[in-house]
């Protein structure tokens, strides 16, 4: 049972905002992630591609052939 109803004005009163400088820290931190997920995300797509060859070629698989092959089996 609810005895008391806050408006949404009555709640922005009261919200607090974290200091510029902690968000500033934050959002560096995030951007260094994200771009380093980046590079790791290309790194992984190279190395798939390089498997893709090396388990394709012993076959005589074209390109597409093995893309078949690899999507089949997951």
């Amino acid at each position: 049972m609810a005895t008391k109803t806050n408006s949404l004005v009555d709640r922005l009163r009261t919200l607090t905002v974290p200091p510029i400088d902690d968000v500033r820290a934050g959002l560096a931190g995030y951007i260094g992630t994200t771009a380093q997920a980046g590079e790791l995300a290309a790194k992984i797509e190279r190395t798939d591609d390089l498997l893709n060859d090396f388990v394709s070629k012993p076959y005589g698989w074209t390109d597409d052939e093995g893309s078949c092959h690899h999507e089949k089996s997951h």
